[in-house]
């Protein structure tokens, strides 16, 4: 598990720069290494830019169930192909412990039904790989 972005906080004494409280914790669910090197250099980028932000990476559903069991977290960016699980199912049952907890499903299997059952299990969003920057932004700055 990696674990990264761990920076000081925003000048307080801008006026133009939005000040965030509260550092906001990602993880990151994905067992393919480029896709998770892309979407840790987008996590990197808008942390810099943005917002004060933490991520974990994991490569398997039962990472991500344990993780998100065991700290807080405020965003899941779930792929929906692993390796050893669904992340339609892997989504499901994080929701039934932590029910409010924003997760964004993202694949580049884009189906109008796996989108379906995407948000029928309690997605908020769905991300199409590859990844525009401006799609991912809005994402983050919709959920952090």
């Amino acid at each position: 598990m990696n674990q990264a972005a761990k920076k000081d906080k925003p000048n307080r004494n801008s006026q133009n720069q939005k000040v965030y409280d509260q550092r906001k914790t990602v993880l990151l669910v994905e067992d393919d290494s480029i896709s998770a090197f892309l979407m840790e250099e987008l996590l990197q980028n808008f942390h810099h830019n943005k917002s004060m932000i933490d991520y974990n990476h994991v490569i398997s559903g039962h990472e991500a169930i344990d993780f998100c069991k065991d700290n807080k977290v405020d965003l899941v960016l779930m792929d929906i192909k692993l390796g050893d699980s669904n992340g339609i199912d892997i989504s499901r049952q994080i929701k039934k412990t932590k029910p409010h907890l924003a997760i964004v499903a993202q694949s580049a299997y884009c189906s109008d039904d796996i989108k379906k059952e995407a948000y029928e299990v309690g997605c908020n969003d769905y991300l199409t790989k590859p990844i525009s920057l401006k799609e991912f932004e809005n994402i983050l700055d919709k959920y952090l």
